[in-house]
């Protein structure tokens, strides 16, 4: 009692079970549809553990944040500001790659999705929403013409062997040290005085690994 009397307004309850139960039963709907989202469309390609669980956290805080927030009359306001705070996320070490920026807007989309309309829509309607993404993502997935490429930089030594007439002997050569599946491959930047060239790598990420998406580039000065 005396808990309830400093956290909570005396108007309301210390316990509200039928809207507990309603918060349970729609975070669970959200994370089962999250789970397919993101265990069984993206880890079972890219097989990146780390992407993989930052998604469902930050899909399960929007998820409860729009949820417990949605009483107040701020939900449009509420909506528009997640999706400008998370959807521009990078982090200072890393850049998201497109792919993962993709899935990571889908699962804030997807929780905003499923806490703002908990209770105000049917549940066939909120289950065919889920539906439908989940649908676009398998279809982006698995067919042929929609595999992205992803990017990776690298410092290359040995500026001769970036000339354009050798650039099929340079990709074969990448792709046996690197064990990377390389389509082709772009020139950043030359540095003439430490004989070396930022490369960009284009590649199929069917075997993906816990590597970093992109290896820092030299930080000398462009000749």
């Amino acid at each position: 009692m005396i808990l309830h009397a400093f956290l909570l307004s005396p108007s309301l309850p210390l316990a509200d079970w039928p809207a507990t139960l309603h918060l349970l039963g729609a975070f669970a709907l959200h994370l089962f549809f999250s789970l397919i989202l993101v265990f069984v469309l993206y880890y079972q390609k890219s097989k990146r553990r780390t992407y993989a669980f930052s998604f469902l956290l930050i899909g399960a805080v929007v998820f409860l944040l729009s949820f417990l927030l949605s009483d107040i009359k701020i939900k449009l306001g509420l909506a528009l500001g997640l999706f400008a705070i998370f959807g521009i996320i990078r982090y200072r070490t890393l850049q998201i790659p497109i792919r993962e920026m993709t899935y990571l807007f889908t699962t804030i989309g997807m929780a905003v999705i499923n806490a703002l309309t908990a209770g105000a829509m049917s549940l066939t309607e909120i289950v065919a929403s889920n539906l439908v993404l989940l649908a676009l993502f398998a279809f982006k997935e698995k067919v042929p013409l929609f595999k992205n490429l992803e990017e990776k930089n690298m410092v290359y030594v040995g500026i001769d062997k970036v000339h354009p007439g050798q650039r099929e002997a340079l990709i074969a050569e990448l792709r046996e040290k690197t064990g990377l599946p390389i389509e082709r491959i772009g020139v950043m930047k030359y540095n003439l005085m430490k004989d070396t060239a930022v490369l960009k790598l284009y590649y199929h990420s069917n075997a993906g690994s816990e590597s970093e998406d992109s290896m820092q580039s030299d930080d000398g000065d462009d000749d």
